[in-house]
């Protein structure tokens, strides 16, 4: 359910980009953790939107045909009680699709060979996250793969000036 994702990280010290596996969510483990709270009810196949075929210019440069769903619908429902409640998400499949290199608009080889099945993962996730908010609401592995990760901005520990420095917290006493 958790997926260690090689992504091309970038530095926010050296501002250089650098490979690093990063651990992140599959749509699994939001499905599990769904079916662990005790109240998920299932879920609709997903809905597609037409297809769509549209030219993309892939990392070799050259021009690449790719049909796609311009859409998908997913609803997952959750028990409340004695009432049935529907969660249900619409993503776009160009606003999801991850690109086969950082000069590429082309999908990469997962979205180019299953991009109905991407699309739903994406949206099913989407789906759970808002009918189980608890669960976690960072996007999964299937949302993020072949996506460049910028770090907002670095967190690493950094000497200080002690005239600078916050005052110390005092220790919260044991009883």
């Amino acid at each position: 359910p958790v997926h260690l994702v090689p992504m091309n990280v970038k530095n926010a010290v050296t501002g250089n980009y650098e490979w690093r596996d990063v651990p992140m969510p599959g749509v699994g483990l939001y499905r599990i953790q769904a079916e662990r709270s005790g109240n998920y009810a299932g879920a609709d196949a997903p809905d597609f939107g037409p297809d769509i075929t549209k030219q993309f210019k892939n990392k070799d440069g050259k021009m690449v045909s790719v049909t796609f769903p311009e859409w998908c619908k997913y609803t997952v429902y959750k028990l409340m009680g004695d009432r049935l409640v529907s969660y249900t998400a619409l993503e776009y499949w160009e606003e999801n699709y991850a690109t086969d290199s950082r000069n590429s608009s082309a999908p990469n080889a997962m979205w180019l060979k299953r991009p109905r099945g991407q699309l739903a993962k994406c949206t099913e996730a989407q789906a759970l996250r808002r009918g189980w908010p608890e669960i976690g609401q960072e996007p999964t592995a299937e949302e993020m793969e072949g996506k460049a990760f910028d770090m907002a901005r670095d967190i690493s520990p950094v000497a200080v000036d002690k005239a600078e420095a916050a005052p110390a917290l005092e220790h919260y006493p044991q009883d």
